[in-house]
């Protein structure tokens, strides 16, 4: 994501992405990569996201393990250095904002919580893919570097990169898979 025409937009698609299934779904995002810029820095950034959140409606209340989970992972993430963290001025489990600039992969919290981390390019982030991510929601101003973005990431085993705001959109092939496949017996006639 890069502050520019359409920043909003993609703040909003990614909004909407994460509230949908409430992040329980495999294709919904968990994770934010954003390369270095000179835009917009890696805090303001983390605060566009949080003010977004801040004006979804409000929804009903987690269960006990997964406040229990977002509270601890929000403890833990303020007492290191070099990280950040915005959440509800009520102190709630409504949404979480944690950034940093280490990249790696962070344990899913769910449940309208985000990790946005910035790295120096987007190759950094080529090697942290596996065949068990599912969905990539992309927003480069740059579509010639969004198309080699997406090629490296589904050869690293990716299933799907998409723009931002259709990662929940269902589509055949599924987890790069025909989902009428294993319900059909393939037979070949040759004459």
């Amino acid at each position: 994501l890069e502050q520019a025409e359409g920043f909003g937009e993609a703040v909003a698609a990614l909004t909407r992405d994460m509230v949908a299934f409430d992040q329980r779904a495999c294709s919904s995002p968990q994770m934010l990569f954003v390369e270095k810029n000179e835009r917009i820095g890696l805090e303001e950034l983390a605060q566009d996201i949080a003010s977004a959140l801040a004006r979804l409606p409000v929804k009903p209340d987690n269960e006990a393990f997964t406040t229990l989970e977002i509270l601890n992972t929000r403890a833990e993430w303020a007492m290191r250095e070099g990280r950040g963290v915005l959440s509800p001025t009520d102190h709630s489990t409504q949404w979480t904002v944690l950034w940093d600039r280490e990249p790696g992969l962070k344990t899913a919290v769910q449940s309208r919580t985000l990790f946005v981390t910035e790295v120096d390019s987007w190759r950094t982030v080529i090697p942290l893919l596996s065949p068990k991510t599912q969905t990539i929601g992309m927003a480069f101003l740059d579509p010639h570097q969004g198309r080699a973005f997406a090629r490296q990431a589904t050869l690293a085993g990716a299933a799907r990169c998409v723009r931002l705001g259709l990662m929940n959109v269902h589509e055949s092939p599924w987890d790069g898979k025909f989902l009428a496949h294993q319900l059909v017996r393939w037979v070949t006639l040759k004459e």
